[in-house]
């Protein structure tokens, strides 16, 4: 309808996105972690989060048709 001549927006400057720095755990670490949740009842959903790097949100969606024990592997489809 021609009321604004030029977007007003592209004189905005973005804010900075900062990202957290990723720091992955050593095999002392691992092993220590390993150790502290024994017994511990998400145990095993620990263990695979840890050794697969899965994220939260694909460990959350897994189900057992995702999972073929014949074979060995998970399907990541959540």
């Amino acid at each position: 309808m021609g009321y604004l001549r030029s977007n007003p927006t592209t004189v905005c400057k973005r804010p900075k996105v900062g990202q957290a720095e990723i720091k992955p755990l050593d095999n002392e670490a691992a092993n220590a972690f390993t150790e502290a949740i024994k017994g511990h009842r998400f145990e095993n959903l620990y263990l695979l989060t840890m050794y697969t790097g899965l994220r939260r949100g694909e460990v959350c969606g897994l189900t057992w048709d995702c999972v073929d024990l014949e074979r060995g592997t998970i399907l990541i489809n959540k």
